[in-house]
């Protein structure tokens, strides 16, 4: 079984955190973030809600939202593996 890998860091000047996560199976409930979110699908594939709108996100897709969008990542008929993921909140 492959471990789940999850590295965060943050600059203070810029104000600007910044995640990678690996192998990661967790589902994220129903969220909005108060700040803009941009990511990367380096690796893997995943159902995705975003404003009531279905996606499958995959390789090489950017994603940004919008502060306060919601969203819900890995739904329950899910069985898609998020491989990497990269992202950066500001």
């Amino acid at each position: 079984m492959k471990q789940e890998e999850r590295m965060v860091c943050f600059d203070d000047e810029l104000g600007i955190e910044a995640y990678r996560f690996k192998g990661i199976m967790q589902k994220f409930p129903n969220h909005f973030h108060e700040y803009y979110v941009v990511g990367f699908i380096e690796s893997g594939r995943r159902h995705l809600s975003c404003k009531n709108k279905e996606y499958v996100i995959g390789t090489g897709d950017i994603l940004l939202f919008n502060p306060g969008d919601n969203l819900v990542k890995n739904l329950a008929r899910e069985n898609f593996k998020m491989e990497v993921f990269r992202t950066v909140f500001y």
